[in-house]
């Protein structure tokens, strides 16, 4: 009895020591992009017979976000130019995003980060590269289930809410298809600009914050916020605001028809009337998000005119004909200004933030 104990207990050893170890996964080198330069940067790159391309950054701004196009390509054995080893397929493809919710971010906690894939499905997060805990949900997009066929392609764009993030070096990581091996490579990407004067010193009076006359349009919750503050928003002579009732996105609700309603200048035919008013709701909106700044640096292009130098210039033209605005060039300053990029700040604040959130949450 004794003696087949002690064969069973070999034969359970024999058993754990013959069975098959799963190898562990290679992680990804997120230093691979140490001392990369921001203007030398490569656009494409070679991981396992893949190429990986950066396509563009493109704002959008009457939805107030900015996106990241990438393409993926099937090389392996096509081309000298991409080699490969031990090719097995890929799993997944990953973007990583400037981490959320601390202080030196440009991303809020609140930021809505989207994303799509022209083949496979997006989403937040990679375990198999990270780990179950590692929280890589705030600062991973992924595309997964991919099957390409080889000389095939596939598209991935990441959008996020705000326009803060910038280009920079960031790691773009392939996984293979036996989930053996993280692969990093270095292409252009968000990042978050440092040094700013939010970051280090506080808010400057001159921050500025700016959006083109189609994202107040087009976002009435936000319009009503900044068009409803103490003071009467004024657009050539006539006080401006939202009036009507609670329509379930606003309260009270931007509407169109009569000439006080800031909606109505904002879609108006009249473009100087429409600059002007995009106009004075940046610098209000300016003024209260960022510890009462007014864009104080801003000068235009071709005459240096401050922004509110050009603002009280152009007032004057309300009632002058085409031919006076035209050649005043008012028209064309103003929309500059308006579709300039934020300065002074190195996160964008609510509700700028999520702009395709109503005041109701939804």
């Amino acid at each position: 009895m004794h003696l087949n104990y002690i064969r069973a207990i070999i034969c359970l050893i024999m058993f754990f020591v013959m069975m098959p170890v799963k190898a562990l996964v290679k992680l990804p080198d997120l230093t691979v992009c140490e001392g990369a330069s921001k203007t030398h940067l490569k656009t494409t790159v070679c991981s396992k017979g893949f190429l990986i391309e950066f396509l563009s950054r493109q704002i959008n701004e009457k939805v107030g976000t900015v996106s990241y196009h990438y393409k993926i390509c099937d090389k392996h054995g096509l081309t000298e130019s991409c080699p490969y080893e031990n090719f097995s397929g890929i799993s997944h493809v990953d973007l990583l995003l400037p981490k959320s919710g601390s202080i030196f971010s440009c991303l809020s906690s609140k930021t809505q980060v989207t994303g799509g894939c022209s083949q496979g499905v997006f989403e937040l997060g990679d375990s198999a590269c990270f780990g179950e805990a590692s929280g890589s949900s705030s600062f991973v997009a992924k595309c997964k289930n991919i099957l390409l066929s080889n000389g095939g392609c596939f598209t991935m764009v990441v959008h996020f809410s705000g326009e803060s993030t910038q280009i920079g070096a960031i790691p773009v990581i392939l996984a293979d298809k036996d989930l053996q091996s993280c692969e990093a490579s270095c292409l252009p990407g968000p990042v978050c600009e440092s040094g700013s004067v939010s970051q280090l010193s506080g808010l400057s009076i001159s921050a500025c914050l700016s959006r083109p006359a189609d994202f107040w349009a087009m976002h009435p919750w936000i319009t009503n916020k900044y068009a409803n503050m103490a003071m009467p928003l004024m657009v050539c002579g006539v006080q401006m605001g939202c009036n009507g009732l609670d329509d379930g996105k606003s309260n009270p609700s931007c509407g169109t028809g009569y000439a006080t309603d800031i909606m109505s200048a904002l879609l108006s035919e009249n473009n100087l009337v429409k600059q002007l008013a995009a106009a004075k709701l940046n610098l209000v909106a300016t003024h209260e998000l960022l510890n009462k700044a007014n864009c104080a640096d801003y000068k235009t292009a071709q005459s240096k005119e401050a922004i509110s130098d050009l603002i009280k210039r152009c007032e004057g033209l309300c009632q002058a004909d085409q031919s006076a605005i035209l050649a005043s060039g008012c028209t064309k300053a103003l929309e500059a200004f308006n579709q300039s990029q934020d300065t002074g700040f190195a996160q964008t604040p609510a509700p700028f933030d999520r702009p395709l959130t109503d005041d109701h949450g939804g």
